[in-house]
């Protein structure tokens, strides 16, 4: 009788035949080695495999990414057979913690776990941010949204914030260009650690003075 490899077993598989060329093109689009390994990053054959686990630790589908040297046309991400809206870093939830930053996809947020910024984003389904998730942040002390920098990106950080009210919206520099991301932020751009956690404080600062000014009015 074939036996079918559970969703565990198969990332560990294609993190293993992860190709020097797909390594190479991770790196260049900021990623460490480590953050490859942790998250198990990995090689179907065709795209790059991102193995999403639920809530309880359990992977449940994959993410598929078009490798570099893809010429088909095909969509830059799709999801396995099975998938469904997801929250990719549900391990950062449930204690108590400082900081998190909701971002807008899972280069994004590996990006940003590569600098030792922890993130989380919706997968699926659209990436739509579901309203049920946002009890899961109550015990996150400072909680960022960080979307594309355009108005769709706009509008999704405005609605989890409507769902998540100490959560407070960072916008990145108009010199990520229409549509920049974080990952645009840290390459195209070339800026540092120190500068993203310096939008956060800024964000921050931005949401105190609101709401003195609002407290005075």
């Amino acid at each position: 009788m074939k036996i079918t490899p559970n969703h565990r077993d198969l990332a560990l598989l294609y993190h293993r035949r992860l190709p020097a060329d797909i390594w190479t093109h991770l790196g260049s689009i900021g990623l460490s080695e480590a953050v490859i390994h942790r998250y198990r990053l990995g090689w179907d054959g065709d795209r790059i495999t991102i193995p999403i686990a639920n809530r309880d630790r359990k992977v449940t589908f994959f993410r598929l990414a078009r490798g570099p040297g893809d010429t088909t046309g095909a969509a830059e991400i799709t999801s396995s057979r099975g998938a469904y809206p997801e929250l990719y870093g549900w391990e950062h939830l449930g204690f108590k913690r400082e900081n998190l930053v909701i971002c807008d996809g899972e280069f994004d947020r590996l990006v940003l776990e590569a600098h030792d910024i922890p993130a989380v984003t919706a997968v699926a389904g659209d990436g739509k941010f579901l309203e049920a998730w946002a009890v899961s942040f109550a015990e996150v002390e400072n909680l960022f949204v960080c979307f594309h920098n355009d108005e769709p990106g706009g509008r999704r950080a405005r609605r989890v914030a409507r769902f998540i009210p100490q959560c407070r919206v960072v916008q990145l520099p108009t010199e990520v260009g229409q549509s920049g991301t974080v990952t645009d932020f840290f390459i195209t751009l070339a800026r540092s650690r120190e500068d993203f956690l310096g939008l956060l404080q800024s964000a921050g600062d931005e949401q105190a003075e609101s709401a003195i000014s609002s407290s005075l009015s």
